[in-house]
Formats: structure tokens, sequence, C-alpha cells
């Protein structure tokens, strides 16, 4: 499990900003923020950090289809 350096870390390391990765997290810009700036507590949220991949990954896998 990540503690919230370890989550802030791994989310600027694969790309990520706390902006887009909260509606992939189904969570709030603002709740994300309070829980990694230590104001709240979220195990499950740290988790789904924790699995996310990176950001070019993430949008490789959820681009449009182009048309051929």
């Amino acid at each position: 499990m990540l503690n919230v350096t370890r989550a802030r870390k791994k989310l600027k390391t694969a790309g990520w900003t706390y902006r887009s990765a909260a509606p992939v997290l189904g969570v709030t810009y603002s709740w994300m923020g309070r829980v990694l700036t230590g104001k709240q507590t979220s195990e499950p949220l740290l988790a789904a950090i924790e699995a996310l991949p990176t950001f070019d990954e993430w949008r490789k896998a959820h681009a449009e289809p182009t048309e051929a």
C-alpha cells in the first residue's frame, strides 16, 4: 500500500496530474487533493493510485478509434 508521499511521487512519475487522475479514479479533484495533502485519509484511493498505469498507457488504451 502506498503512503501519501509515495502516491504523489507515483502520480508525477507516471505523468498524471491530480486533475487528470481524479475522474479516472472516480473521485473529485478536491477529494484527491485533500487525501494527497494529508488532510483526509483514503486507503482505497491510495490503492487505486498504486494500480494506475502511466498516463500515456491509459491514453492509448482509451483513444478514440480513427477511421481508415
